[in-house]
């Protein structure tokens, strides 16, 4: 009787496990289902501010896939960390505007807080990053 119970409370803690796995899973894509635009957007902003501000051809386009995004405040905020055309770690940070355009903040102003939702995770992590307003 002993060695059954246990069993059931193996398989119960085993199948609730699966579940929050699941859940989370589901959430991280569900987020980056939601922040999608908004990343894709201050991306067009950085490129821009980039493009005027350093015209050396080796200036690579930053795309979805070579920036870390960071969410801040449920999408009202956004990191983006990057390399530059000197290969060097960049961040360049934005505010969303209640009229959906985006205007320039100070990347430090982030530093220490935990982000709603990061994508690309693995880019730049603990790497030394130099901050750059984006106009």
């Amino acid at each position: 009787m002993g060695i059954n119970n246990t069993y059931r409370t193996l398989l119960w803690l085993f199948v609730l496990s699966l579940f929050i796995m699941m859940g989370c899973n589901r959430e991280e894509s569900n987020l980056k289902t939601i922040y999608k635009e908004e990343i894709r957007e201050a991306i067009q902003e950085t490129n821009k501010a980039r493009s005027t501000k350093d015209t050396t051809s080796k200036n690579t386009k930053l795309i979805s896939t070579n920036v870390r995004a960071d969410i801040y405040n449920d999408g009202q905020y956004l990191r983006l960390t990057y390399k530059n055309a000197k290969r060097d770690w960049e961040q360049s940070a934005f505010e969303r505007l209640k009229n959906g355009h985006y205007k320039a903040e100070d990347p430090h102003r982030f530093a220490e807080k935990k982000p709603t939702y990061t994508e690309n995770k693995h880019i730049g992590r603990n790497e030394k990053h130099l901050h750059r307003e984006s106009k």
